[in-house]
Protein backbone atom coordinates (compact mmCIF):
# COMPACT_ATOMS: atom_id res chain seq x y z
CA UNK A 1 0.00 0.00 0.00
CA UNK A 2 3.13 2.19 0.30
CA UNK A 3 3.68 1.93 -3.52
CA UNK A 4 -0.27 1.53 -4.65
CA UNK A 5 -2.19 4.41 -3.29
CA UNK A 6 -2.05 7.72 -3.29
CA UNK A 7 -1.67 8.68 -6.93
CA UNK A 8 2.12 7.18 -6.57
CA UNK A 9 1.79 4.32 -9.27
CA UNK A 10 -0.70 4.07 -12.08
CA UNK A 11 -2.02 0.54 -10.34
CA UNK A 12 -3.78 1.42 -7.54
CA UNK A 13 -5.48 -0.12 -4.49
CA UNK A 14 -7.66 2.10 -2.67
CA UNK A 15 -10.16 -0.39 -1.92
CA UNK A 16 -11.59 -3.91 -1.77
CA UNK A 17 -12.64 -4.08 -5.79
CA UNK A 18 -10.10 -2.60 -7.19
CA UNK A 19 -7.75 -5.55 -5.48
CA UNK A 20 -10.21 -8.00 -6.43
CA UNK A 21 -10.49 -6.85 -10.01
CA UNK A 22 -6.55 -7.01 -10.09
CA UNK A 23 -6.76 -10.59 -8.16
CA UNK A 24 -5.19 -12.95 -11.37
CA UNK A 25 -2.18 -10.10 -12.30
CA UNK A 26 -1.58 -9.76 -8.11
CA UNK A 27 -1.35 -14.17 -8.13
CA UNK A 28 1.00 -13.75 -11.17
CA UNK A 29 3.55 -11.33 -10.09
CA UNK A 30 3.91 -12.70 -6.50
CA UNK A 31 4.55 -16.01 -7.74
CA UNK A 32 6.81 -14.99 -10.52
CA UNK A 33 8.82 -12.59 -8.23
CA UNK A 34 8.15 -9.49 -9.73
CA UNK A 35 6.25 -7.70 -7.03
CA UNK A 36 7.23 -6.35 -4.74
CA UNK A 37 10.29 -5.52 -7.09
CA UNK A 38 13.56 -7.05 -5.39
CA UNK A 39 16.07 -8.24 -8.46
CA UNK A 40 18.80 -9.01 -5.80
CA UNK A 41 19.99 -12.54 -5.27
CA UNK A 42 19.66 -13.98 -1.87
CA UNK A 43 23.41 -14.92 -1.29
CA UNK A 44 24.34 -11.77 -0.88
CA UNK A 45 23.43 -8.89 1.38
CA UNK A 46 21.64 -8.81 3.94
CA UNK A 47 20.36 -5.14 2.53
CA UNK A 48 18.94 -2.59 4.14
CA UNK A 49 14.93 -1.59 2.65
CA UNK A 50 14.73 -5.26 1.48
CA UNK A 51 10.87 -5.38 0.35
CA UNK A 52 10.44 -9.11 -0.59
CA UNK A 53 7.90 -11.58 1.18
CA UNK A 54 8.66 -14.18 2.87
CA UNK A 55 7.29 -17.46 2.21
CA UNK A 56 5.22 -16.69 5.12
CA UNK A 57 3.35 -13.66 3.16
CA UNK A 58 3.67 -15.24 0.16
CA UNK A 59 1.82 -18.48 1.16
CA UNK A 60 -0.85 -16.49 2.93
CA UNK A 61 -2.25 -13.78 0.10
CA UNK A 62 -1.93 -16.91 -2.65
CA UNK A 63 -3.98 -18.81 -0.24
CA UNK A 64 -6.46 -15.78 0.19
CA UNK A 65 -6.44 -15.19 -3.33
CA UNK A 66 -7.51 -19.28 -4.27
CA UNK A 67 -10.32 -18.96 -1.40
CA UNK A 68 -11.93 -15.80 -3.85
CA UNK A 69 -10.64 -13.08 -1.40
CA UNK A 70 -12.83 -13.52 2.17
CA UNK A 71 -13.61 -10.18 3.33
CA UNK A 72 -14.91 -9.49 6.52
CA UNK A 73 -14.98 -5.48 5.87
CA UNK A 74 -15.77 -4.99 1.89
CA UNK A 75 -15.67 -0.82 1.98
CA UNK A 76 -12.82 -0.80 4.30
CA UNK A 77 -10.69 2.16 2.93
CA UNK A 78 -7.24 0.84 2.06
CA UNK A 79 -5.28 4.30 1.27
CA UNK A 80 -2.25 4.07 2.97
CA UNK A 81 -0.95 7.87 3.83
CA UNK A 82 2.16 8.76 2.51
CA UNK A 83 4.15 11.79 4.46
CA UNK A 84 6.22 13.52 2.02
CA UNK A 85 9.23 14.50 4.21
CA UNK A 86 10.66 18.43 3.22
CA UNK A 87 13.59 20.39 4.70
CA UNK A 88 11.33 23.01 6.01
CA UNK A 89 14.80 25.18 6.92
CA UNK A 90 17.26 24.14 4.23
CA UNK A 91 21.09 25.16 5.36
CA UNK A 92 22.20 25.67 1.47
CA UNK A 93 20.10 25.78 -1.61
CA UNK A 94 20.96 25.48 -5.44
CA UNK A 95 18.65 26.91 -7.94
CA UNK A 96 17.96 26.86 -11.55
CA UNK A 97 20.09 30.13 -12.85
CA UNK A 98 17.56 30.60 -15.40
CA UNK A 99 14.43 28.71 -17.08
CA UNK A 100 15.46 25.62 -19.03
CA UNK A 101 13.54 24.75 -22.21
CA UNK A 102 13.51 21.02 -23.18
CA UNK A 103 12.50 20.30 -26.70
CA UNK A 104 9.93 17.77 -27.33
CA UNK A 105 12.80 15.75 -29.17
CA UNK A 106 16.68 15.22 -29.72
CA UNK A 107 19.54 15.79 -27.72
CA UNK A 108 20.38 19.14 -25.11
CA UNK A 109 23.79 19.23 -23.67
CA UNK A 110 23.84 18.77 -19.95
CA UNK A 111 22.54 21.60 -17.53
CA UNK A 112 25.71 22.83 -15.34
CA UNK A 113 25.07 25.32 -11.98
CA UNK A 114 28.32 25.85 -10.46
CA UNK A 115 27.93 27.27 -7.15
CA UNK A 116 30.28 29.24 -4.52
CA UNK A 117 29.40 28.89 -1.20
CA UNK A 118 32.19 30.46 0.59
CA UNK A 119 32.25 28.18 3.20
CA UNK A 120 35.07 29.36 6.17
CA UNK A 121 34.60 25.53 7.67
CA UNK A 122 34.24 22.10 6.29
CA UNK A 123 30.35 21.18 6.19
CA UNK A 124 28.84 18.05 6.67
CA UNK A 125 25.46 16.96 4.55
CA UNK A 126 22.71 15.14 6.69
CA UNK A 127 19.98 15.88 4.72
CA UNK A 128 19.64 16.35 0.62
CA UNK A 129 16.25 17.15 -1.03
CA UNK A 130 15.61 17.13 -5.21
CA UNK A 131 12.39 19.15 -5.72
CA UNK A 132 12.88 18.16 -9.74
CA UNK A 133 10.56 16.99 -12.91
CA UNK A 134 11.51 13.57 -12.50
CA UNK A 135 9.75 12.67 -16.38
CA UNK A 136 12.19 14.78 -17.93
CA UNK A 137 15.38 14.32 -16.04
CA UNK A 138 17.61 11.12 -16.80
CA UNK A 139 19.75 11.78 -13.82
CA UNK A 140 21.73 14.75 -11.45
CA UNK A 141 25.10 14.25 -10.73
CA UNK A 142 26.54 16.57 -7.73
CA UNK A 143 30.24 17.27 -7.62
CA UNK A 144 32.84 19.11 -5.43
CA UNK A 145 36.00 21.21 -7.12
CA UNK A 146 38.46 23.01 -5.68
CA UNK A 147 37.56 26.84 -6.14
CA UNK A 148 41.04 27.82 -7.71
CA UNK A 149 40.15 25.49 -10.68
CA UNK A 150 37.35 26.99 -11.33
CA UNK A 151 38.99 29.18 -14.28
CA UNK A 152 40.07 26.18 -16.37
CA UNK A 153 36.54 24.58 -15.57
CA UNK A 154 35.14 25.65 -19.20
CA UNK A 155 38.88 24.46 -21.04
CA UNK A 156 38.23 21.02 -20.85
CA UNK A 157 35.92 18.36 -21.96
CA UNK A 158 33.29 17.30 -19.20
CA UNK A 159 34.99 14.08 -19.36
CA UNK A 160 37.93 14.80 -18.20
CA UNK A 161 37.03 16.50 -15.68
CA UNK A 162 36.42 13.36 -13.58
CA UNK A 163 39.66 13.24 -11.92
CA UNK A 164 39.72 16.84 -10.85
CA UNK A 165 35.99 16.78 -9.39
CA UNK A 166 34.78 14.68 -6.09
CA UNK A 167 31.11 13.16 -6.59
CA UNK A 168 29.44 13.63 -3.01
CA UNK A 169 25.26 12.69 -4.53
CA UNK A 170 23.13 12.33 -7.04
CA UNK A 171 19.79 11.34 -8.49
CA UNK A 172 18.03 9.35 -10.98
CA UNK A 173 14.80 8.03 -11.61
CA UNK A 174 13.65 5.44 -9.22
CA UNK A 175 15.35 6.82 -6.03
CA UNK A 176 13.63 8.81 -3.44
CA UNK A 177 13.88 12.12 -3.68
CA UNK A 178 15.04 13.15 0.25
CA UNK A 179 18.36 11.27 1.24
CA UNK A 180 18.55 11.04 5.02
CA UNK A 181 22.08 9.52 5.97
CA UNK A 182 22.87 7.77 9.24
CA UNK A 183 23.61 9.90 12.23
CA UNK A 184 26.99 8.53 11.97
CA UNK A 185 27.27 9.15 8.09
CA UNK A 186 27.55 12.80 6.41
CA UNK A 187 29.13 14.20 2.74
CA UNK A 188 32.29 16.24 3.57
CA UNK A 189 32.21 19.93 1.24
CA UNK A 190 34.87 20.77 2.00
CA UNK A 191 35.75 24.95 2.57
CA UNK A 192 37.07 27.04 -0.38
CA UNK A 193 34.98 24.12 -3.11
CA UNK A 194 32.76 24.89 -5.24
CA UNK A 195 29.77 22.73 -6.01
CA UNK A 196 29.00 21.52 -9.35
CA UNK A 197 25.89 20.36 -10.56
CA UNK A 198 24.99 18.17 -14.07
CA UNK A 199 21.55 17.73 -15.48
CA UNK A 200 20.85 15.62 -17.71
CA UNK A 201 17.58 16.58 -19.40
CA UNK A 202 15.88 14.00 -21.76
CA UNK A 203 12.75 14.58 -24.09
CA UNK A 204 9.48 13.24 -23.77
CA UNK A 205 7.54 14.13 -27.02
CA UNK A 206 6.49 17.24 -25.63
CA UNK A 207 7.90 20.63 -24.70
CA UNK A 208 8.65 21.48 -20.58
CA UNK A 209 9.71 24.18 -19.54
CA UNK A 210 11.93 23.68 -16.22
CA UNK A 211 11.76 26.29 -13.76
CA UNK A 212 11.52 24.63 -9.96
CA UNK A 213 14.09 22.58 -10.15
CA UNK A 214 16.25 22.58 -6.67
CA UNK A 215 18.61 20.96 -4.41
CA UNK A 216 18.22 21.64 -0.63
CA UNK A 217 20.83 20.71 1.85
CA UNK A 218 20.58 20.32 5.76
CA UNK A 219 23.98 20.16 7.43
CA UNK A 220 25.02 18.76 10.58
CA UNK A 221 26.15 21.15 13.70
CA UNK A 222 29.38 18.90 14.55
CA UNK A 223 31.60 16.56 12.47
CA UNK A 224 29.94 13.13 12.21
CA UNK A 225 31.77 9.92 13.03
CA UNK A 226 31.91 8.68 9.19
CA UNK A 227 32.26 10.67 5.89
CA UNK A 228 30.67 9.12 3.09
CA UNK A 229 32.60 8.91 0.17
CA UNK A 230 31.50 7.99 -3.59
CA UNK A 231 34.33 5.61 -5.97
CA UNK A 232 32.97 4.05 -9.50
CA UNK A 233 33.74 2.56 -12.65
CA UNK A 234 33.15 3.44 -15.82
CA UNK A 235 33.28 1.89 -19.43
CA UNK A 236 34.61 3.76 -21.75
CA UNK A 237 35.37 1.67 -24.46
CA UNK A 238 31.82 0.50 -24.10
CA UNK A 239 31.13 -0.90 -27.41
CA UNK A 240 27.93 -3.47 -27.96
CA UNK A 241 26.76 -5.22 -31.06
CA UNK A 242 23.64 -5.72 -32.59
CA UNK A 243 21.52 -8.67 -32.03
CA UNK A 244 23.52 -9.31 -28.70
CA UNK A 245 21.26 -10.60 -25.87
CA UNK A 246 24.00 -11.42 -23.41
CA UNK A 247 27.09 -8.44 -23.85
CA UNK A 248 29.14 -7.74 -20.90
CA UNK A 249 31.07 -5.41 -19.76
CA UNK A 250 33.70 -5.43 -16.99
CA UNK A 251 35.10 -2.51 -15.33
CA UNK A 252 37.53 -2.37 -12.48
CA UNK A 253 37.99 -0.71 -8.97
CA UNK A 254 41.05 -0.95 -7.09
CA UNK A 255 41.12 -0.16 -3.24
CA UNK A 256 44.14 2.10 -2.50
CA UNK A 257 43.68 2.28 1.04
CA UNK A 258 41.50 -0.27 3.88
CA UNK A 259 37.95 0.78 2.83
CA UNK A 260 34.51 0.12 4.45
CA UNK A 261 31.83 -0.45 1.83
CA UNK A 262 28.11 0.57 2.44
CA UNK A 263 26.38 0.55 -0.43
CA UNK A 264 26.59 0.06 -4.52
CA UNK A 265 24.43 0.53 -7.74
CA UNK A 266 24.83 -0.25 -11.10
CA UNK A 267 23.94 2.65 -14.00
CA UNK A 268 22.55 1.13 -17.45
CA UNK A 269 20.01 2.44 -20.03
CA UNK A 270 17.45 0.91 -21.96
CA UNK A 271 19.24 -2.36 -23.24
CA UNK A 272 20.41 -2.83 -19.45
CA UNK A 273 19.98 -6.53 -18.20
CA UNK A 274 21.66 -7.39 -15.31
CA UNK A 275 24.64 -6.55 -12.79
CA UNK A 276 27.24 -8.10 -10.22
CA UNK A 277 30.21 -7.22 -8.27
CA UNK A 278 32.72 -8.89 -6.76
CA UNK A 279 35.49 -8.65 -4.40
CA UNK A 280 39.27 -9.56 -5.75
CA UNK A 281 41.77 -10.34 -2.80
CA UNK A 282 45.24 -9.88 -3.12
CA UNK A 283 45.50 -13.96 -4.24
CA UNK A 284 43.19 -13.44 -6.93
CA UNK A 285 40.27 -14.56 -4.93
CA UNK A 286 36.26 -13.77 -6.09
CA UNK A 287 33.23 -12.72 -4.04
CA UNK A 288 30.44 -11.89 -5.23
CA UNK A 289 29.23 -9.59 -3.20
CA UNK A 290 26.15 -8.27 -5.26
CA UNK A 291 24.17 -9.71 -7.83
CA UNK A 292 20.95 -7.51 -9.79
CA UNK A 293 19.52 -10.27 -12.00
CA UNK A 294 16.81 -7.97 -13.43
CA UNK A 295 17.67 -4.41 -14.17
CA UNK A 296 15.29 -2.33 -14.86
CA UNK A 297 16.37 1.45 -16.06
CA UNK A 298 13.19 3.39 -14.56
CA UNK A 299 13.81 1.74 -11.67
CA UNK A 300 17.07 2.29 -10.13
CA UNK A 301 18.34 2.75 -6.53
CA UNK A 302 21.36 2.19 -4.56
CA UNK A 303 21.33 -0.74 -2.31
CA UNK A 304 22.67 -0.21 1.11
CA UNK A 305 24.22 -3.49 3.37
CA UNK A 306 22.50 -4.08 6.73
CA UNK A 307 26.70 -5.08 7.73
CA UNK A 308 28.97 -2.71 5.65
CA UNK A 309 32.21 -4.62 4.51
CA UNK A 310 35.68 -3.91 5.76
CA UNK A 311 37.91 -3.95 2.21
CA UNK A 312 41.77 -3.79 2.39
CA UNK A 313 44.20 -1.82 0.25
CA UNK A 314 44.75 -3.63 -3.08
CA UNK A 315 41.63 -4.97 -3.15
CA UNK A 316 39.44 -4.66 -6.62
CA UNK A 317 36.01 -4.40 -6.95
CA UNK A 318 34.87 -5.87 -10.08
CA UNK A 319 31.86 -4.58 -12.15
CA UNK A 320 30.06 -6.78 -14.57
CA UNK A 321 27.05 -5.24 -16.25
CA UNK A 322 25.32 -7.54 -18.51
CA UNK A 323 23.47 -6.05 -22.19
CA UNK A 324 20.14 -6.83 -24.41
CA UNK A 325 20.39 -5.49 -27.81
CA UNK A 326 18.75 -8.29 -29.52
CA UNK A 327 15.19 -7.64 -30.81
CA UNK A 328 13.51 -9.51 -27.40
CA UNK A 329 14.38 -6.89 -25.37
CA UNK A 330 10.97 -4.53 -25.54
CA UNK A 331 12.60 -1.78 -24.12
CA UNK A 332 15.61 -1.53 -26.64
CA UNK A 333 14.70 0.96 -29.73
CA UNK A 334 16.88 -0.57 -32.23
CA UNK A 335 18.44 -4.19 -31.83
CA UNK A 336 20.43 -3.44 -35.39
CA UNK A 337 22.44 -0.49 -33.70
CA UNK A 338 25.96 -1.05 -32.65
CA UNK A 339 25.75 1.02 -29.76
CA UNK A 340 28.31 3.04 -27.63
CA UNK A 341 28.47 5.04 -25.08
CA UNK A 342 26.79 8.46 -25.01
CA UNK A 343 24.92 10.64 -23.44
CA UNK A 344 21.44 10.18 -24.94
CA UNK A 345 19.14 7.57 -23.48
CA UNK A 346 19.47 5.60 -26.62
CA UNK A 347 22.71 5.05 -26.16
CA UNK A 348 24.56 3.41 -23.36
CA UNK A 349 26.29 3.51 -20.38
CA UNK A 350 27.77 0.87 -17.86
CA UNK A 351 28.79 2.11 -14.61
CA UNK A 352 28.97 1.40 -10.41
CA UNK A 353 28.88 3.09 -8.05
CA UNK A 354 30.00 2.63 -4.34
CA UNK A 355 29.35 4.03 -0.93
CA UNK A 356 32.36 3.87 1.00
CA UNK A 357 32.63 4.89 4.97
CA UNK A 358 36.08 6.46 6.13
CA UNK A 359 36.39 7.38 9.73
CA UNK A 360 36.96 10.83 10.54
CA UNK A 361 38.84 10.81 13.34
Amino acid sequence: MNCHSGGRTLIEFNDYESIYGRRAMVKYVIENKLMPPWSLSEHTGPWIDNPSLSSKEKEMILKWIDEGLPYKNKNLKLFYPHKTETIKNPDYVIKLNRPVEIPATGFIPYERLISVPNFTEDKYIKEIEYVTKPKVIHHILVFTLDKALLPELNTLPTQNWYDKEQIITGWVSGTKKMTIQSKDVGIRIPKNTAIIVRIHYEPIGKKIRDTKTLIKFKFYSSPPKYVLFWGGTFDEKLNIPPFQSDYKSETYYKIKKNMILKGMSSHMHLRGKSSSISIQDLKDNETEIFNLSSYFFNFQRAFLLKKALKIKKGYTLICRNYFDNSANNPANPDPSKNVKKGLHIEDEMSECYFKFLIPLF
